[in-house]
């Protein structure tokens, strides 16, 4: 009794012998983490030029809480997007 063979028939009508089962488990999405690699550095270098324009100009033309609200919200869109995608 568990030593029936199990066979199969493939899409051209030949017979095979079942001998291992697998579960093929897909593996991770490596282009969700590319993806925020590349907008963390995105919004790195951003960051720097804002920190390298402030040290030479001053803060009175750069309003730091919209800026940084603004940001905040575009970080959590990606990350987001990012998550639905995979």
């Amino acid at each position: 009794m568990f030593n029936k063979k199990e066979i199969i028939i493939d899409s051209d009508g030949y017979e095979h012998e079942v001998v291992d089962y697998t579960i093929d488990i897909p593996k991770p999405k490596s282009g969700l983490f590319l993806y925020l690699y590349t907008e963390l550095m995105m919004f790195g270098t951003a960051y720097l030029f804002i920190a390298i324009y402030i040290y030479f100009f001053g803060v009175d033309i750069i309003n730091q809480y919209d800026s940084y609200a603004q940001k905040l919200v575009l970080l959590t869109d990606s990350i987001y997007e990012g998550i639905s995608n995979v």
